[in-house]
């Protein structure tokens, strides 16, 4: 990816994209039509069950962004960052699974260090 921004910049091609803000800016209204946070975090866990933690990662982050502080939601980010770190496939991404793993716990009480 870092190659591809490099020659072709930043602009993937998609419209939204030349504005500010992404999808997290309308999560939280997105959460709001799927029944709240608990509902999307019991779909991030549907995902997880399923093996895809990549999708769960995304839901568990859009019912954070409505609700920060929601535990349901917190359970299935950290549950899905340590499916991720269990199939790391390289040294960037063990780093940025467990830092977000340690965040997440000190979200959740949790405290590691």
């Amino acid at each position: 990816r870092g190659i591809y921004e490099g020659y072709a910049g930043w602009f993937d091609g998609e419209a939204a994209s030349m504005y500010p803000g992404g999808a997290e800016n309308v999560a939280p209204d997105l959460v709001d039509m799927s029944g709240g946070a608990d509902a999307v975090a019991a779909l991030s866990w549907e995902k997880l069950a399923g093996g895809d933690a990549v999708s769960a990662l995304r839901l568990a982050n859009m019912a954070l962004a409505a609700d920060p502080a929601n535990v349901a939601a917190l359970k299935a980010r950290l549950a899905s960052l340590e499916a991720l770190l269990a199939a790391k496939r390289n040294f960037n991404e063990t780093g940025w699974l467990t830092s977000a793993i340690k965040e997440t716990q000190r979200a959740l009480g949790l405290e590691t260090d």
